[in-house]
């Protein structure tokens, strides 16, 4: 009897020891990754049923939905009333990309700019657009204003007026937030790397910015990467794909600096954009289940406080990235294996 007890002593103190382990090993698998955080996606201008297929093809509903507003004049601008009524009765959150500046004023010229901007020229513009949002149930929309103005493509581009951009920022937010029923969250929204102007430098302020926002394509012009030769091994062209990763990753700039500076100013990070690439001139990473499989690495990491990230399933000029349309069969097996239903 005393023998059989001492086994069964044992045997006790083994089972303990084993679902500790257990835990243990679990609680190490919580701190390393996490859910995936709200994957959003983006269907061309106000696309709700471009939006219901992609979550039949993906196999489940997203929480996040991607616009643009047209920046062709301030009218254009501050109501956009046809893209406002298709968003007012649909569930989820919306971000809205919000031009700094139209391509031309209403009186047909450029006559636009930061400067004015921040002297508060152009506020009554400001408040329609935020009246105009909350008439149509928009209040609490999230405005990513003045998006990738680190690049040279849009009117808002801060090359050389870092300080303007950062103070025509402020004075949106400002001016949109006085409004009654407002309720908006801002997006300050850099594209990966330096480019043409010092991201940091155009920083308008914590009081100013609810999250950090980085772009990110599966692009890269450094040696050794896109484009990938003709007749490339297997092996190959995985090394090419880490090192365009890597690139944007660990680069000046790149994600890994975007996640410590949102870190530092206590705020999250998103990804507004993100996205598979084939481009004419190859610089593209083209059919990447790599790029995919690394941002899903990314996203859930806990350390990237990363709240948002919302797919450009839309063929635009800059090249292909569409998962639907049948350009990445191996990546889009991938996305729906990573992103998709539960299985």
């Amino acid at each position: 009897m005393r023998v059989r007890m001492v086994l069964v002593a044992a045997a006790s103190l083994l089972l303990l020891a084993l679902v500790g382990i257990v835990a243990i090993d679990r609680a190490n698998q919580g701190t390393s990754r996490q859910e995936a955080p709200d994957l959003g996606v983006y269907r061309g201008a106000s696309n709700l049923a471009g939006v219901a297929g992609f979550e039949r093809w993906l196999g489940r509903g997203v929480g996040v939905r991607l616009d643009f507003l047209p920046g062709g004049t301030w009218t254009e601008i501050e109501n956009p009333a046809w893209q406002l009524r298709r968003w007012s009765h649909v569930g989820g959150t919306l971000v809205l990309t919000v031009p700094l500046l139209p391509d031309r004023d209403d009186r047909g010229d450029g006559s636009v700019s930061l400067r004015d901007c921040r002297s508060g020229a152009y506020d009554a513009h400001w408040s329609r657009l935020a009246r105009n949002l909350v008439e149509h149930r928009l209040g609490g929309s999230v405005l990513r204003l003045g998006h990738e103005f680190n690049g040279g493509w849009y009117a808002w581009r801060a090359a050389g007026a870092e300080a303007d951009f950062a103070g025509c920022f402020r004075q949106v937010v400002r001016t949109m937030r006085a409004v009654p029923g407002s309720g908006f969250e801002f997006v300050w929204n850099p594209a990966l790397g330096r480019l043409q102007a010092d991201p940091p430098g155009a920083y308008p302020g914590d009081a100013y910015v609810d999250t950090i926002g980085v772009d990110v394509y599966d692009q890269s012009w450094m040696p050794g990467t896109y484009p990938i030769p003709a007749g490339a091994t297997p092996d190959e062209v995985l090394e090419r794909r880490r090192r365009a990763w890597s690139g944007m990753l660990h680069g000046e700039l790149g994600l890994e600096f975007w996640s410590g500076f949102a870190r530092a100013h206590g705020k999250p990070l998103a990804i507004p954009e993100w996205g598979l690439t084939r481009r004419s001139d190859g610089h593209g990473g083209g059919d990447n289940p790599y790029f995919v499989e690394q941002v899903d690495r990314f996203v859930r990491d806990p350390a990237n406080r990363v709240a948002w990230f919302i797919y450009f399933e839309y063929d635009a000029r800059d090249g292909e990235h569409q998962l639907t349309a049948g350009h990445f069969g191996s990546a889009a097996s991938s996305f729906r294996a990573h992103f998709g239903a539960v299985r």
